[in-house]
């Protein structure tokens, strides 16, 4: 039977492989069991945290990197134990799984430590060197077994102790990140005991491997949704080592795939050039899911298969709506604001949702999707206390897809009060100058400012929470008076125009340039605070609908249609089955009442899309189901005396 190596790795790296002396592979084990939801629990002293590691082939150990963010660091002191021999990671539980339990001791003896070692908070990986500490890579010698790598938090800590990413169960177990908590809280407490957590602890372990490794995947990229029919050709590099180092031979790839949760089919890939294998996936059908994964053995009988779980995308088509909302990462709450803004002033809209990890992400859209030849706007929100997906000070822009669509000639609005801090490397929060060069300087057209702007010295939140437009602004003109905006955190920003562009907000702490509008070969309008946290709901959405009239949208009109339809019509939904949003069309031959609804299984509505008077024409209507369970809804359009019903289904 050949040995399958099974590694979930962390999407936002790869394999770390350097030849050393003695012949052996230097070599980062590195685990993402779920998606994270903010603090199911925070560790507290005495808490034991750690993550179970899998050699992928002989191994020693030679370090262990953690990394915490702000206010997380603290003292705590490093182990690595042995698994109790009958030890069964399907016997642990997250604390938000339900009828979870917690799990039996699952660390036996001590391999190293106690090592005292202080965390900062720099939210860069920190590397425990055990040699450094009197364990030589020699006596930590695991071979093929199993063992715990983590540390037990000291007591007295001035904050609470926890890793950078710390969140609720994803759907497939066993998890490998493991804690003891002794005062289970956060959003599921629980009753003392060991819990996994489906997340990536941010914890890794670098090993010698002076066994033979498997082949190692690397460049296989997780793609967005796309907008682009298939056949799809999936690449990867794939190469071998043998024991010490030296070139393998990798022996076959198989490109594995599924539609819709359907069976598997597997594609024996080509080997191009170099290292590089090619596998095809046919198109499908409009909104079917597709699946997929890649396998490669190599000639000493092992085989690697990344990722475990495979990668998600979707084939979809835009519903011929001019605007795109993008919510990069933020909440329901968030989104909820736009899609009743848009909704009440009748702006037709498509949504995308980015959230890595999510099982509904969409992941950062690429030019098909954000394409001005299809949408003449994008509105971007990233929520509170999030940096976003938009290009950093180091991306190169020639290749970014919101850089092309706005060099088209695309407009663009981005609410967000840490994407600027977030773009530098490090994340500046603090006062900066703007990069040349950079998106936030070419694009937003930001020349300098102070991301987490005037502190709080005892909350740590900015005191920016009013703000004030200028008069006749096309924008802001209507709102001179002070309005009061609480993001919650709040870290809101300000920022100062570069000399093409034009201020078109201020706070009232000092008169600081915060809003800026630009109008040249496209427009531009960027916020650094969060718009849906206005208190006055009217005022952040006059805002919007403002931002939308000054980029030449019209939402009381129906999409053009050769001719007023004959008769009234309620097309089916589109995707169906889907996950969160889905679009609604119908048809009115001529003006009409109209009401269209989304009813449950009970027959009680749970949300009203339209309830107005339209002209004659044909309708795309969007619903974020976000926030509802999975099942069975129907949707109703009522018009004069038409009336007509259908069946969805939400799949979460």
């Amino acid at each position: 039977m050949r040995k399958i190596w099974l590694l979930p790795l962390w999407l936002g790296g790869l394999l770390a492989l350097s030849s050393l002396a003695g012949a052996q592979v230097e070599y980062i084990i590195q685990y993402d069991d779920g998606n994270t939801v903010y603090y199911s629990g925070r560790p507290d002293p005495l808490d034991t945290c750690g993550v179970w590691f899998e050699p992928p082939t002989e191994s020693q150990i030679l370090s262990g990197l953690f990394q915490f963010n702000g206010g997380m660091g603290g003292w705590a002191q490093v182990y690595i134990w042995t698994l109790v021999p009958d030890f069964d990671p399907d016997n642990y539980y997250d604390t938000d799984e339900v009828a979870g339990v917690p799990g039996p001791r699952p660390i036996d003896s001590v391999l190293a430590g106690p090592i005292p070692y202080e965390f900062d908070n720099s939210g860069v990986f920190q590397e425990v060197v055990f040699a450094d500490f009197g364990y030589p890579p020699e006596d930590l010698d695991v071979g093929t077994n199993n063992f715990f790598l983590g540390y037990v938090i000291n007591e007295g800590n001035a904050q609470p102790f926890y890793p950078s990413i710390l969140g609720d169960a994803a759907d497939d177990r066993p998890y490998h990140s493991l804690c003891y908590l002794t005062t289970p809280g956060g959003v599921h407490p629980t009753e003392p005991g060991w819990w996994a957590y489906g997340i990536d602890w941010m914890l890794r372990c670098k090993v010698n491997m002076y066994g033979d490794p498997p082949p190692m995947i690397s460049d296989l990229d997780d793609p967005p949704d796309t907008y682009t029919p298939g056949p799809y050709l999936i690449s990867a590099t794939i190469t071998d080592q043998t024991t010490g180092g030296g070139p393998g031979q990798v022996t076959e790839a198989r490109l594995i795939y599924s539609v819709m949760f359907g069976p598997e089919t597997t594609v024996i890939m080509t080997h191009t050039t170099g290292d590089t294998y090619e596998g095809s996936i046919p198109a499908v059908n409009v909104g079917e899911l597709i699946n997929f994964r890649v396998e490669a053995d190599d000639n000493a009988g092992h085989t690697m298969v990344y990722p475990v779980a495979g990668y998600n995308f979707t084939y979809l088509q835009p519903s011929g709506a001019h605007i795109l909302l993008v919510n990069d990462g933020a909440d329901v709450a968030d989104q909820d604001f736009f899609t009743s803004s848009l909704q009440a002033s009748a702006y037709l809209y498509d949504l995308w949702y980015i959230s890595s990890g999510a099982s509904n992400d969409q992941g950062y859209p690429g030019s098909d999707v954000i394409n001005a030849d299809i949408y003449s706007t994008v509105l971007w929100f990233t929520g509170t206390a999030n940096l976003g997906s938009l290009p950093d000070n180091d991306a190169n822009l020639t290749l970014d897809p919101v850089a092309n669509y706005i060099d088209a000639g695309g407009n663009f609005f981005l609410t967000s009060s840490d994407y600027l801090g977030g773009a530098f490397n490090p994340d500046v929060w603090t006062e900066f100058t703007a990069i040349p060069g950079t998106f936030m300087y070419e694009y937003l057209h930001v020349a300098a400012g102070w991301s987490d702007a005037h502190l709080d010295p005892v909350s740590g939140e900015s005191r920016d929470t009013v703000y004030y437009g200028v008069g006749g602004d096309p924008i802001s003109g209507p709102y001179t008076t002070p309005f009061q905006d609480h993001p919650s955190p709040n870290y809101n920003d300000f920022c100062y125009p570069t000399g093409d562009a034009t201020t078109c907000f201020y706070t009232q702490i000092d008169d600081e340039d915060a809003g800026i509008r630009y109008s040249g070969p496209y427009k531009m309008v960027f916020l650094p605070w969060i718009l849906e946290a206005v208190d006055d709901t009217t005022i952040s959405r006059g805002i919007l609908v403002n931002i939308l009239q000054w980029f030449g949208e019209v939402g009381v009109e129906p999409q053009y249609r050769p001719e007023i339809p004959k008769t009234y019509t309620l097309s089916q939904n589109f995707p169906n089955p889907f996950n969160p949003a889905t679009q609604i069309q119908f048809a009115l031959p001529h003006n009409s009442k109209v009401e269209l609804s989304v009813y449950n299984v009970l027959n009680q509505e749970v949300a009203r899309l339209v309830g107005r008077t339209m002209n004659a024409g044909t309708y795309t209507v969007t619903w974020d189901a976000s926030k509802f369970t999975s099942g069975i809804y129907f949707y109703k359009l009522k018009a004069d005396n038409f009336e007509q019903s259908r069946k969805m289904i939400l799949v979460k």
